[in-house]
């Protein structure tokens, strides 16, 4: 699912996405939104006669793949789509913990993201 603005909280949306459908675990969605990302532009470098690559800030597709995982919870990857390629893994400690405690059979309350 494409969203039009960086500004748009993508977590919310797919937890939004998991709820809907009832996942459990697995992937929830790929969400894709244009953002700032470090990348190269060709230039023309007349003293030396060839073309030269230079790093600049631009904008790019980046793919966020949702899912929840049986060990570590929600959790996401995001993708930039020009080279470099960088990728990002998000897990949240919280999640684990609370899969941890669940496996033990533990009391405990939670709020939020808390």
């Amino acid at each position: 699912m494409y969203l039009p603005s960086a500004e748009t909280r993508k977590e919310d949306v797919a937890r939004q996405i998991a709820q809907r459908d009832g996942i459990r675990e697995g992937l929830i969605c790929i969400l894709t939104c244009v953002e700032p990302c470090r990348s190269y532009e060709v230039h023309r470098d007349r003293s030396q006669k060839k073309l030269v690559l230079e790093s600049r800030l631009r904008k790019c597709l980046h793919w966020y793949h949702y899912w929840i995982d049986p060990c570590c919870g929600f959790m996401h990857a995001r993708i930039q789509s020009w080279f470099p390629f960088g990728i990002q893994v998000c897990l949240n400690g919280r999640e684990w913990l609370a899969r941890q405690m669940d496996r033990q059979g533990m009391a405990y309350r939670r709020r939020e993201n808390c």
